[in-house]
Order: structure tokens, then sequence, then C-alpha cells
């Protein structure tokens, strides 16, 4: 979902992953937070398999000064991760024709939910990180694609995005 569009209430977020050893493991997750709650339970699975997940997500965590991540993991800190790791890589969505696009989308869509007038256009690139950044951070803000992306990034893997209609 992008800009003020969120999905309808009550959709949930599952993700499964099948490891090398032929294991799946499945995280689920609801509401606005329903990518980070998916993620980090797919991420406690995981690390409970095999360490290397852990690792992976520990040195970033370091390389991005993301104190909260290393000492305590949590759907919170977990996001929080996601923002400064956001923060210390947005050249690679804001030179992006593509995330650009995506991110003063949203930022426009946030500006129109808080009545504020919609100057995404006006606003110089470290306005605009600034911003995203402190929309990110809320857990009442849907994930889009810049967090799927960064969730790639962090995971290793390749994320299919799928919406479906939930039934009536």
């Amino acid at each position: 979902p992008t800009g003020a569009v969120s999905p309808p209430t009550g959709v949930l977020a599952t993700a499964s992953v099948r490891l090398k050893t032929g294991t799946s493991i499945r995280g689920v997750g609801y509401g606005p937070d329903c990518i980070f709650q998916c993620l980090f339970e797919l991420y406690e699975l995981h690390s409970n398999i095999t360490p290397l997940l852990e690792k992976r997500m520990r040195k970033i965590a370091t390389l991005v000064s993301q104190d909260e991540w290393i000492s305590s993991p949590s759907v919170h800190s977990m996001r929080a991760l996601f923002v400064a790791y956001f923060k210390a890589t947005h050249t690679k969505y804001t030179k992006s024709e593509q995330f650009k696009g995506m991110i003063d989308q949203r930022l426009e869509g946030w500006a129109k939910e808080n009545e504020t007038p919609a100057r995404v256009s006006t606003m110089s690139t470290t306005d605009k990180v600034n911003r995203y950044a402190k929309e990110m951070a809320k857990s009442t803000t849907w994930a889009g694609p810049v967090e799927l992306d960064i969730a790639s990034t962090l995971f290793g893997v390749k994320i299919h995005e799928y919406y479906t209609e939930p039934p009536t």
C-alpha cells in the first residue's frame, strides 16, 4: 500500500520461508505492524534453527548503529532497524526513479492524512528522508515497497508481495 491508502482492517501478513534444510517456517502479523510482526516471527523461528540470520542482522545493525536491535530484538526494534537502515542507505531509494516516486506518493498521502499542504515537490532530499523515516518509525504506519526492499536486504532473500481482497 502507498500513500494514504491502507489495507482494509483485519488484513494480515503471512510469509513462509523454506530453509535449505527443507524445513518451512511461517510468520503471521495483523494490522499496521503486520509486516514487522510477521518478519520478526520469521526471524525468531529462523534464528532458533540456524544462527546465520542472527549474525547477518547483528552485522547490519552494527553498521547502521542500531544498538536497540542488538540488545533487545523485538517488533519495535526491528522497525527501528529498518528506519536506521533507510537513513544510512537513503540514496538507494532517493536516486532510483522507481523508489523516488513511491516515496513522494507516500509523503503526499501522509500530508493529506494530516491535513497539511502536500508540498513534496519542493522538499529537499534530506527533508524527504527525514519525514519518511519519521513516518516509518510509527507503529501505525503500514509498510510499503521501500520497507519490503529493506526486509529483502536485511534477510538476504527475495520477497514477492501478494495482495488478495479479504472475503466479504
